[in-house]
């Protein structure tokens, strides 16, 4: 997987350029975790904070839902997962910010982790492994940039939503199979689907309660609250009687309306 091209001021020829703060800090915990489960063989790392379902829930081990986005089984496998975080997850870093992007990472990780032990309840195996949150990296990614191509297996331009399509194809048509072939299926499956709703969804405390302000002051003035498009919507026709209305609300507040004028705006509201 790699790409090329202008995103929002942004011209790369191959990967997403320097290295962002916390892309970074995940790259060398994920490597150092990595050198020390080498150099001390011995220990039953996957077993002790990779993520099993069974002592998840069984034994209460709750860190595993955190530690097994840290574990990873070999080269390969942490060299691919590496490898996608840098190429998607500077971007979205650099769009969102640190804080934004470092609580996305790890909200959709631990959810995916969640996600896979509801799905195997009672399971001894250890689910190890970034993928689950570089999953929902990566869908973050064709959310903000859609038609950025990325190469399918290093060779066919695709633009990053229809990659997103065919990678979550291949991993439900896997998921059947997720047991016997030693990769995370579901985990992967959960972190993209977690991903779109979190991205999807306005999850801001403040914005919830500004939400519910405006819906119980409308009801106890009898006015039906219209919450805004996600898009911005035509123009509706001008109107010199709201229009003066409004600056009246402008100047002086709802509560110098007359009952004619709370009327026309509720009429005009409706229509």
């Amino acid at each position: 997987m790699s790409y090329g091209s202008r995103m929002s001021g942004l011209t790369t020829s191959f990967g997403p350029g320097p290295i962002s703060k916390g892309v970074k800090q995940l790259l060398i915990a994920n490597v150092g975790v990595f050198l020390l489960c080498q150099l001390i063989a011995g220990f039953p790392w996957a077993a002790t904070f990779g993520l099993v379902p069974g002592s998840v829930f069984g034994q209460l081990k709750l860190w595993q839902l955190v530690t097994y986005l840290f574990i990873h089984g070999g080269f390969w496998h942490i060299l691919l997962n590496m490898f996608a975080l840098w190429m998607f997850g500077v971007p979205l870093e650099r769009q969102w910010g640190y804080d934004a992007f470092m609580k996305f990472y790890f909200v959709v990780g631990v959810a995916a982790g969640i996600v896979t032990c509801l799905f195997m309840l009672k399971s001894g195996t250890p689910t190890i492994g970034a993928s689950g949150a570089i999953m929902g990296v990566l869908v973050g990614f064709a959310m903000l940039y859609p038609d950025t191509p990325i190469l399918l297996g290093f060779f066919l331009p695709v633009p990053a939503r229809i990659f997103v399509l065919i990678y979550a194809a291949m991993e439900f048509l896997s998921a059947r199979r997720f047991a016997s072939d030693g990769i995370g299926h579901i985990t992967h499956l959960a972190g993209m689907a977690i991903a779109f709703v979190y991205l999807k969804a306005d999850w801001r405390p403040r914005a919830a309660v500004e939400r519910w302000r405006r819906r119980l002051l409308a009801r106890s003035r009898g006015m039906r609250v219209v919450e805004p498009p996600r898009r911005p919507a035509p123009p509706p026709e001008r109107d010199s009687e709201v229009d003066a209305i409004l600056d009246k609300i402008s100047r002086e507040g709802i509560d110098s309306l007359t009952e004619a004028e709370l009327k026309k705006l509720r009429e005009r509201s409706r229509h």
